[in-house]
């Protein structure tokens, strides 16, 4: 294992999840599984990744990240003996099209004879309602890594403690609203930016919020584009 990104804050949350977040970070640091047994496990010790239904070298993503600001490298490196090949690589794709089409051009997909790797940018000029994320299922290998390219990019990356739990994305430019709905028993959410909710109330950037009643509306007023990160089971 290594991994030397520093997360300034890292929150229990009831017991039911941990929310990390890292805020300043500089290009090179990295995190990186370097086994099978590296890969994250719930509070009993048991792997939490979740194998795809019909493609045994594809697994649920088990860690998560959202970037709220800057830009990572994210990577899958395959070596002999391991479910996910280079011959995979297309199937792949053809998971991500499914709910983001034009996938690989979405994640800036490189491919060489042993890896494939996404480059994902916090750099918005358009809104979105809560989509899934763009990496919903992971390549099933041994390696996989995430490297920080530019300095003080935002990371938020919530950790399960047991199988279930749910994540999307928005994206509320500057001075747009949006309505935020519960789902799930338990559901929160973390916003990149300050955010007013319903016209008196504030949430406050990169703290989680607990989403208790059905709907909330939220309003950017921070000058910027906001990503919010929802979690629900």
């Amino acid at each position: 294992m290594i991994f030397d990104i520093i997360f300034e804050r890292v929150q229990n949350i009831e017991n039911k999840i941990q929310v990390s977040i890292a805020k300043y970070t500089k290009k090179g640091m990295r995190g990186v599984a370097e086994s099978f047994d590296e890969y994250m496990k719930d509070a009993e010790g048991n792997l939490i990744q979740e194998d795809h239904p019909e493609k045994s070298y594809l697994i649920k993503s088990p860690d998560n990240y959202f970037i709220m600001k800057g830009k990572v490298k994210v990577w899958f490196k395959w070596k002999e003996g391991d479910p996910f090949q280079a011959e995979h690589v297309a199937s792949w794709n053809e998971e991500g099209n499914k709910e983001h089409p034009g996938f690989e051009t979405l994640i800036n997909e490189k491919v060489t004879s042993d890896t494939v790797s996404a480059t994902y940018e916090a750099s918005h000029t358009t809104g979105s309602d809560f989509e899934s994320p763009l990496a919903k299922w992971h390549p099933k290998v041994s390696e996989a890594g995430v490297e920080i390219l530019e300095d003080n990019t935002v990371l938020v990356c919530p950790m399960q403690y047991q199988r279930g739990w749910s994540f999307s994305r928005a994206v509320l430019l500057d001075g747009e609203s949006l309505d935020i709905f519960k789902e799930g028993t338990d559901c929160y959410i973390v916003a990149g930016e300050e955010l007013t909710v319903d016209e008196t109330k504030k949430i406050e950037s990169l703290k989680v919020k607990k989403i208790t009643s059905t709907k909330i509306t939220v309003v950017n007023n921070s000058g910027t584009f906001c990503v919010i990160a929802k979690m629900f089971k």
